[in-house]
C-alpha cells in the first residue's frame, strides 16, 4: 500500500484549461501534458466540467488530488480515499 503525501495547492503543479470542445492539461512551466499515463490519471479524476482555476497534484499518492472553483465560487477537492 502506498502511503500518502502531503499535497501543496499553494505550489505549481498540473492545471486544466479549456480548448476548443474540451479540456487540455498544462504542466508547471505552462507546456502541454501529452504523455498517456499523465491524462489517464487525470481523467480519472473525474473533474467536474463546471470547475474552473483547476489544480492538479503532481503525485498520485498526493492526499488532495485535485481543487478547482465551482460555479458559486468554493474551492471544493478532489481527496484521495
Amino acid at each position: 500500500m502506498t502511503q500518502l503525501r502531503r499535497s501543496d495547492p499553494t505550489r505549481p503543479s498540473y492545471s486544466r484549461r479549456g480548448s476548443g470542445r474540451g479540456f487540455s492539461y498544462r504542466d508547471p512551466a505552462g507546456e502541454k501534458v501529452t504523455e498517456k499515463e499523465l491524462r489517464e490519471r487525470f481523467a480519472a479524476l473525474a473533474i467536474p466540467l463546471a470547475w474552473t482555476d483547476v489544480w492538479i497534484c503532481p503525485h498520485p499518492n498526493g492526499h488532495i488530488q485535485a481543487i478547482g472553483l465551482d460555479a458559486t465560487g468554493r474551492r471544493p477537492a478532489r481527496r484521495q480515499l
